[in-house]
């Protein structure tokens, strides 16, 4: 696996009618995001941006290895997470799965909580189901959207050509990688969702808010990894190691991990049970975003209320 930058995010998913109390005190959500999670890419600016947030102790390493820390507020008073982010910046090989047993262990020490629901999103479902291979009496329930499996079509975000640490993404190639998979006609966020999401992002990056047209930097790591493996029929875990309750769940028009990918990757979790595969209609990789993200949200939702008692 290969340096990229890793978003870890807890307490904070969306519960709907009452949906955190139903699930009970003691069940905690940590969210691992795709890459398209982080709208920062600057490092420093991203230490500086999250920082302001709260009182926090951030660094950024001027060695191999870039690093930061930070404490999100959650939506509860007085919750807060501790989020560390690390990366090599020559991209060579690192073991992503270690920042996120350090964000876990952190949490499940703070809640006083066995285990944790992991849910991770693209290639978060990656980092998520190897860290349930390594460590699956820390897992309580995980949940894969959008997941990643071995590629059968081209990427979007593989142009090609060799790879540098960043790739340059503009606001026109940002929308036109959302609209991916689309029938004619169909629109699924309102222009207006989209120009507050691409001025809040495109604002983030010192370099591209200033040059015309903008552009953020994204970084490369995952496009390497897919070249290394998925796109060589490589998986990087074994889903029948994977022995909690799974679910994976996607959209029907989804271009960047396409429904195949789920498809394909559901009889091999021979040892997850209960185990369940939801394709969601009117739908693409950023569902959570669309006029249908309740069907995810209520899809997840149902999932985890199922395991209350495990």
């Amino acid at each position: 696996m290969t340096g990229s930058i890793l978003w870890g995010l807890g307490m904070n998913w969306r519960y709907r009618l009452g949906f955190r109390s139903k699930l009970g005190i003691s069940s905690v959500l940590f969210a691992l995001w795709g890459l398209s999670g982080c709208s920062t890419f600057s490092r420093q600016s991203q230490v500086d941006s999250l920082t302001s947030l709260s009182p926090a102790k951030a660094s950024v390493d001027i060695g191999s290895i870039a690093e930061e820390s930070f404490m999100v507020p959650g939506g509860d008073p007085g919750i807060s997470l501790y989020v560390r982010n690390k990366r090599l910046k020559t991209l060579g090989s690192y073991r992503p799965e270690n920042v996120v047993l350090f964000l876990h262990g952190w949490i499940r020490s703070r809640r006083s909580i066995p285990r944790l629901i992991v849910m991770g999103h693209s290639w978060g479902t990656v980092i998520s189901s190897v860290y349930t291979t390594r460590h699956p009496d820390k897992v309580q329930r995980l949940v894969l959207y959008a997941p990643v499996w071995l590629r059968q079509t081209p990427s979007l975000t593989d142009a090609g050509g060799s790879l540098g640490a960043y790739r340059q993404v503009t606001v026109a190639q940002a929308k036109a990688r959302k609209d991916s998979g689309l029938r004619p006609g169909v629109q699924l966020q309102s222009d207006a969702w989209f120009e507050i999401w691409a001025r809040e992002t495109f604002s983030s990056d010192p370099v591209g808010r200033l040059a015309d047209p903008k552009f953020v930097r994204a970084p490369n790591g995952v496009v390497e990894e897919g070249r290394n493996t998925w796109n060589k029929g490589t998986p990087v875990y074994d889903p029948a190691l994977i022995k909690v309750p799974t679910l994976l769940v996607l959209a029907e028009w989804d271009a960047d991990t396409p429904p195949y990918m789920a498809q394909t990757l559901f009889p091999l979790l021979t040892n997850s049970h209960p185990k369940k595969l939801t394709i969601l209609s009117k739908g693409t990789h950023g569902i959570m975003n669309e006029t249908n993200r309740f069907a995810l949200f209520d899809e997840v939702q149902r999932f985890l209320l199922d395991g209350r008692t495990n």
